[in-house]
């Protein structure tokens, strides 16, 4: 299904009359920065959401295809498309939403580049672009901003705020913005070493630098991914071999630090439709004040054979059957997981995909019912096509596979960055960029 969103009208006069604010709820996830401010949230320079109240967000590309909410806020500088974000509150009033930008190096910490380097006006733009939801069960504002073109290539942290009070926040996300002034050749395959063959697939590629002045290879590094993920990105500092007449770097490593698990294909649910069943939906219910979905029972997986399933790797999709606008027309609901498995394991069950962050927290974790044997968890989600995991998260670290199984045949998509720091600087910037889905289907 198409994508239609409609171009929200600028209510940027109507608060300049009304001088409509809004006072925030207390904030439970913040964590206290001194003592006058208990309240108070500390700003992190990765994709995360500050409050409860904010829900689905998205920051994409912008393009006619309706997969492009599918792919990562990475953009070319000199192309003409933009970056989208998109999210609600599920706050009672409106509010003033600000967003700003922060240039970072390669390892997220904040570049000495002045705001003014790197955008061409001044760096707090009010969101104007907003609307209440339309005939739904759960009421909600939806906000949607356009990304202002950026003069420099590198990581930037974009900011949302609220009321101008750069202390009480709202969202931050990552984005990249690069030049592809260097190209790369890659060839993705089952790992090189026999023992682990069966489990993990190997990134192995080709830096060609071409006509660019590359003095010495340390002052290049390159970051791979896995569906989009940082929390399990990989650094490579530098390169196997070198190969000056050739003016290539060579990342087929033998060693296996260019290896990823290659996991499992992602479960996934369909609640497009909130009057019918959608894919592994088990039950539904809804009255006038609200929506309520019970997934099918999930199983461990970890001991079954691969099955080849088309997913969209742990990424999610809003959308509503006969809705021209799925943004401000699709309602939430209230959606049940529950997963059977034996309480034999160290640790606690989390879900995790982008529905999530792919972060482990509190509010994600699944609670055990001795009567059922089943483990569950409520979440509330807008109408949409979702994929997700289960990750067992011991004493020492999240196991991802636990629960999934671990397979070289699973369909995934990599991409790879490439940071460059010129001698007698202190700031990187992002001269390449390249992407693949390795055994994707069509």
């Amino acid at each position: 299904m198409k994508f239609k969103r409609l171009i929200i009208i600028s209510l940027c006069f109507i608060i300049g009359l009304s001088g409509i604010t809004c006072t925030p709820p207390p904030s439970t996830s913040g964590t206290t920065i001194n003592s006058t401010q208990s309240n108070a949230k500390i700003l992190v320079f990765e994709d995360n959401i500050y409050e409860d109240r904010i829900k689905t967000v998205l920051l994409y590309p912008s393009g006619s295809s309706a997969t492009s909410v599918l792919n990562p806020p990475v953009i070319n500088r000199s192309s003409p498309a933009s970056l989208i974000l998109e999210f609600d509150d599920l706050g009672k009033e409106y509010c003033n939403y600000y967003a700003k930008l922060y240039h970072c190096n390669s390892n997220w910490t904040r570049s000495s580049y002045t705001d003014l380097q790197f955008v061409s006006d001044y760096n707090e733009t009010l969101i104007q672009d907003y609307s209440t939801s339309i005939n739904t069960k759960v009421r909600y504002s939806h906000y949607r901003y356009i990304i202002p073109r950026l003069k420099l290539t590198g990581n930037y942290v974009l900011v949302v705020y609220r009321n101008g009070n750069q202390q009480d926040l709202a969202i931050s996300r990552r984005i990249i913005v690069y030049d592809p002034i260097v190209s790369l050749t890659t060839d993705i395959q089952y790992s090189t070493n026999v023992a682990d063959r069966n489990t993990t697939q190997q990134v192995n590629f080709i830096l060609n630098y071409g006509n660019f002045d590359l003095v010495n290879p340390q002052d290049i590094k390159v970051v791979i991914r896995q569906n989009q993920r940082w929390d399990n990105a990989i650094t490579l500092k530098q390169p196997l071999y070198i190969q000056y007449d050739k003016k290539q770097l060579d990342y087929s490593f033998f060693d296996g630090q260019n290896r990823f698990p290659g996991a499992n294909e992602f479960r996934y649910f369909d609640i497009r439709n909130l009057r019918t069943k959608g894919m592994n939906v088990a039950e539904y219910a809804t009255s006038d004040s609200n929506n309520t979905i019970s997934l099918v029972e999930d199983k461990n997986r970890s001991s079954l054979t691969y099955s080849e399933l088309v997913d969209i790797n742990g990424r999610f999709v809003i959308q509503r059957y006969e809705s021209q606008d799925p943004g401000v027309e699709a309602d939430y609901a209230n959606v049940l997981f529950s997963l059977k498995t034996a309480p034999d394991f160290e640790g606690d069950i989390y879900i995790a995909g982008q529905l999530t962050d792919w972060k482990i927290k509190p509010k994600f974790k699944m609670d055990y019912n001795n009567e059922t044997g089943l483990y569950s968890k409520n979440l509330l989600l807008k109408q949409g096509f979702y994929n997700y995991q289960y990750v067992l998260q011991n004493s020492k670290n999240a196991e991802r596979n636990y629960f999934e199984g671990n397979y070289s045949q699973t369909e995934n998509y990599y991409d790879i960055i490439v940071y460059y720091r010129p001698a007698n600087q202190f700031n990187d910037v992002i001269i390449g960029y390249e992407s693949v889905n390795y055994r994707g289907r069509n």
